[in-house]
């Protein structure tokens, strides 16, 4: 089920053992843009529920779009979308 409300995402804690993460850091997923959908019919997925009017999606590089919460969770084990596999870590670099 979805982890997402209609609240901002939740501060996503790293983990201690930085040379075992793969995933993204802090600072790296507050650089991906997130906005409140608007209405928009837009699926999730990692929890494949939809993204309703109000709560918070975040879009990556690759214009792949995912509730805030569930990409996060994902990404701070993942540098990767989990749709396409692109590098979100690289994409970061180039900005």
């Amino acid at each position: 089920k979805c982890f997402s409300k209609s609240s901002p995402p939740s501060q996503i804690t790293e983990p201690e053992e930085e040379d075992e993460v793969q995933g993204l850091k802090h600072h790296e997923l507050n650089q991906l843009p997130k906005s409140k959908n608007n209405g928009r019919e837009s699926n999730c997925s990692i929890c494949l529920d939809n993204v309703r009017k109000g709560q918070y999606e975040t879009y990556l590089f690759c214009f792949h779009s995912f509730h805030s919460e569930c990409i996060e969770l994902w990404l701070v084990k993942n540098n990767q979308c989990p749709v396409c596999q692109i590098d979100i870590r690289e994409e970061l670099a180039k900005v």
